[in-house]
């Protein structure tokens, strides 16, 4: 955690107790070191998180170039999540220089309607070319807001138009999800998955990306992601916790105090009741800083995204069922349509 510090107010920010607070030099050192001391890992990714880490650049470039210097003997990625209203000239001198060796990801959400209603008036302060053609394997993270929603398919087709090829969208944690909320949210899918068929493009937008592997997988995974295990966030003053969602930055130590003492290795301390039997429980994408932040315990979801995500679920199948009519191959065409239909029909039981 670079800094905790923030230039904007984005409407659905989840980082509710920003401050002035920056890492030093020494603590960033520190933390990495430690990390390369373990000998049980494969290789390590390494983030610059905020708040807005630009905000910390200096640091950023200084811990860079001292990894850099080191004879480090495992492989190691750098990455910072950005969004790109700081990025000035000797900055984008210095990225590029070394693209190959740090890359940034954008947070960008739609049109200039949409990104300046959810994200301060930013529009005009981000270079969408320049992190495009820099870095043109990176994710461009679309959050969707309560209000932004309505527009979710004229925000993908803009990203698209943009050039984007990967374009990571999900729902906005945060409050004011309603059920007609619901109902647009499938009306835009509708509208999204028609786009995406008529126009024949390849799919780049995350929310039809669910593997049909995964889906028709019988695992279930009561713990959704590595935090306080393999991920883990150093606070600027040093402080480990389990994930930037367990951060100061992100809540109070009433709340953290909930979990602190709670072995992260246990899935089963992460069971949500209500999902113990759900055949999507192999594929969901719930988050337990989330459910701890929003609901007050890190095995209680709110039931809205359980319901998006199942009726992303079904326009993902249909869009999968579609394109596989026009497989060729008739012994792989029937094979992917008997596994999608499989699905659909168990679905449809629970």
């Amino acid at each position: 955690m670079v800094t905790s510090s923030c230039n904007l107010n984005c409407v659905y920010c989840y980082e509710s107790h920003k401050t002035s607070h920056k890492m030093d030099f020494d603590t960033a050192k520190r933390a990495i070191l430690d990390v390369f001391d373990e000998t049980d890992f494969d290789g390590v990714s390494i983030q610059f998180m905020g708040g807005e880490p630009l905000l910390a650049f200096p640091l950023i470039k200084d811990v860079s170039e001292w990894l850099w210097s080191k004879n480090i003997k495992y492989p190691y990625s750098l990455f910072a999540a950005t969004n790109g209203t700081l990025l000035n000239e000797d900055m984008k001198v210095w990225f590029t220089a070394n693209k190959h060796r740090i890359s940034l990801g954008l947070s960008f959400d739609g049109d200039v309607n949409t990104q300046n209603t959810n994200r301060s008036n930013s529009a005009s302060l981000v270079d969408l070319d320049y992190f495009r053609d820099t870095w043109p394997e990176s994710s461009v993270k679309m959050t969707i807001s309560t209000d932004s929603l309505k527009y979710l398919c004229e925000n993908v087709v803009f990203l698209e138009e943009k050039g984007f090829t990967k374009i990571k969208t999900d729902l906005a944690y945060m409050h004011g999800w309603t059920k007609q909320h619901l109902v647009l949210w499938n009306e835009q899918l509708s509208l999204l998955k028609k786009y995406y068929l008529d126009s024949g493009r390849d799919m780049h937008c995350s929310l039809f990306n669910t593997p049909i592997d995964a889906i028709l997988s019988e695992e279930r995974h009561a713990k959704r992601c590595s935090c306080g295990e393999e991920m883990s966030c150093v606070d600027w003053d040093g402080t480990i916790y389990p994930c930037q969602m367990f951060a100061p930055i992100s809540m109070d130590s009433a709340m953290y105090n909930k979990v602190k003492d709670i072995d992260f290795a246990y899935a089963e301390n992460f069971q949500v009741q209500e999902c113990r039997d759900c055949v999507l429980q192999s594929c969901c994408p719930g988050c337990a800083g989330c459910n701890l932040k929003f609901n007050g315990a890190i095995n209680s979801i709110n039931p809205f995204y359980c319901k998006a995500f199942m009726i992303q679920i079904f326009h993902t199948l249909d869009y999968h069922l579609k394109v596989a009519e026009k497989i060729e191959n008739e012994i792989e065409r029937e094979n992917l349509k008997h596994d999608i239909n499989k699905i659909i029909t168990s679905l449809k039981l629970n």
